[in-house]
């Protein structure tokens, strides 16, 4: 049985407020905001960037990289464990290069997330592009992270696992979005309302199926084509696509017959489209 849209929407919020802190979003703020003096050094020994404790209002515990100015919050500081998400840049930087460690006062922090709603409603922030591909601790994109936000593109890393609830609803100015090969979830309207993306790509595993949320790409009036490489899984969603074309093109990167019927011809039946070529 399909759950209801309240149901997938109740059940996400209510893992978000157990499992992760309240933020703010601060995707640009003044490099006058860095209260410490400068570091001697950008990089520790074994190439980890340095940072400097930064002061953001109703946000504590944050430290800006003295290399790139990105800012990240700790989340975990104990004997065995040391954790910071990623929650903003101190400049007005275009892209950023999400680290995979910090050095914060000699003490190795792991990047492992994403602050949720960091960069939330912020339609005319600088900040567009976003690679991702060094910060292979971080694992998912959380429930409205970039939601109505200036982001033009994204780089995942192969091994990113679940795409939030409405992690990039309403973000207008996607026109591409590789989904990696160990994406088992892509929750509902995740990417709903992305007036310009023209393509999705769901890359190739052959080990895992593919669930798709209810209205996961509701109303991608741009989207043209599809390139599925993936089993979709029977609980997806059929609603998937609402209010896109029907005439979504559709395609598999494998040449041979039988990857054809079982990636692009299923893939059509399953989600109502007309043409698969």
């Amino acid at each position: 049985m399909k759950k209801s849209v309240k149901a997938i929407i109740a059940a996400a919020a209510a893992s978000v407020m157990c499992a992760a802190p309240a933020v703010t979003p601060i995707a640009n703020v003044s490099t006058t905001a860095i209260t410490a003096s400068a570091a001697t050094a950008l990089y520790d020994a074994n190439g980890n960037p340095t940072a400097s404790f930064y002061s953001v209002s109703e946000r504590p515990a944050c430290y800006v990289t003295n290399n790139s100015g990105l800012i990240y919050q700790i989340t975990a500081n104990t004997r065995n464990k040391h954790e910071v998400q990623f929650c903003g840049v101190a400049s007005t930087q275009s892209s950023v290069v999400v680290d995979n460690k910090i050095n914060i006062n000699g003490a190795v922090f792991n990047v492992t997330g994403i602050a949720p709603d960091a960069f939330r409603n912020a339609p005319d922030s600088n900040l567009r592009n976003f690679d991702l591909r060094k910060a292979v601790q971080i694992t998912s994109i959380a429930p409205f992270t970039f939601a109505s936000s200036s982001i033009e593109s994204i780089l995942l890393h192969d091994h990113f696992t679940e795409i939030g609830l409405s992690a990039f609803f309403n973000a207008d100015r996607i026109q591409t979005i590789d989904i990696p090969a160990d994406v088992t979830n892509i929750c509902a309207f995740a990417f709903a309302s992305c007036d310009n993306l023209k393509t999705v790509r769901f890359v190739e595993n052959d080990d895992a199926e593919l669930t798709i949320g209810d209205s996961a790409f509701k109303s991608c009036t741009s989207l043209k084509k599809i390139i599925n490489n993936r089993d979709i899984s029977e609980d997806s969603e059929t609603s998937a696509f609402d209010k896109c074309s029907q005439n979504i093109k559709v395609r598999t990167e494998y040449p041979f017959e039988d990857y054809y019927e079982r990636y692009v011809v299923s893939f059509c039946d399953f989600f109502g489209f007309n043409t698969a070529i």
